[in-house]
């Protein structure tokens, strides 16, 4: 006896439309069936949808309360059987059900990471809301206006559009958020160069001649980078390397910007420029040699 082919790949929408099958021909409402589990009824509902998976150490429990087998479960139908030789039919059985084991602990697994992603993100915004208004109520408290909270609660916004989307571990939204941050970086640095000024009482004009060509030599380097390693997949050791090496002369560079920018001279942080290049130069050195000598 041999089982007919499947597909392999789960299908969250398949198993889904199974379970709510099985589910309403046991006559079991999506409460009585979660009673048994020791789930909730939203979840059973999650599951009937596709809009989520069980645990996978509910899918034996799971099986059995619908009375079905834990390969047909996975497989979202019920399994077909043709007359054949009994030996073919249980190795391709055991295959079968170790592929969808295997499918299943990945679909589950990626589930899990998202639910935690989005815990996380959750938790962060809300530490940076909370820090907000912590900076607000102290300001206030101090100078009876809101002055240099505002700082703070735009690097805090600027800090959540970034950072969040990598908690929720999904290349479009990370590359959104980062997208998203480099626009907003220079705004940002216009707003902290007006409210430095009106909270010093000055007319210091520093970002078109300073922030603006830094921040975007740094960008260039970063967005470069990223692009290079995201079309070639250089390894960890190659990528550190050359990202040591392109430090090392953004780092130069923007040390002479902001030479030229204080009016002083090039010699007086010549040494520490020269260390730290040197110092990049040689970790991007040592990282492309490690790269080499692991790939042969």
């Amino acid at each position: 006896m041999r089982i007919l082919p499947k597909e392999n790949n789960m299908d969250n929408q398949k198993i889904g439309r199974y379970i709510a099958d099985k589910r309403k021909s046991k006559s079991l409402t999506q409460a009585e069936l979660a009673a048994r589990l020791g789930v909730t009824d939203k979840a059973v509902s999650k599951w009937e949808r596709g809009a989520g998976c069980p645990d996978i150490s509910l899918i034996k429990e799971l099986a059995a309360a619908l009375d079905i087998t834990v390969g047909e479960l996975l497989e979202g139908e019920d399994e077909k059987f043709v007359m054949e030789d009994e030996t073919e039919e249980k190795e391709e059985k055991e295959e079968k059900m170790l592929l969808n084991a295997m499918n299943y602990a990945q679909t589950n697994m990626k589930v899990r990471s998202h639910r935690v992603g989005k815990v996380l993100a959750e938790l962060f915004d809300c530490s940076l809301i909370l820090a907000c208004m912590i900076c607000f109520i102290v300001d206030l408290a101090i100078s009876r206006a809101l002055t240099w909270s505002l700082i703070t609660a735009s690097s805090c916004l600027l800090a959540g559009v970034v950072i969040t989307p990598f908690f929720l571990l999904k290349k479009e939204k990370i590359f959104a958020g980062l997208l998203t941050g480099s626009v907003l970086l220079f705004p940002y640095l216009l707003f902290i160069e007006w409210e430095a000024n009106q909270l010093l009482g000055t007319d210091l004009h520093w970002f078109w001649p300073l922030a603006l060509p830094i921040t975007l030599i740094w960008l260039c380097i970063l967005w470069a980078g990223a692009w290079i390693i995201m079309k070639t997949k250089p390894g960890v050791f190659k990528a550190a390397g050359w990202y040591c090496i392109a430090f090392a002369f953004g780092s130069a560079a923007t040390v002479m910007i902001s030479n030229s920018f204080a009016n002083s001279d090039i010699v007086e942080n010549f040494w520490n420029m020269l260390i730290n290049c040197s110092a990049l130069l040689a970790a991007g050195v040592i990282c492309l040699c490690i790269s080499s000598i692991r790939s042969r």
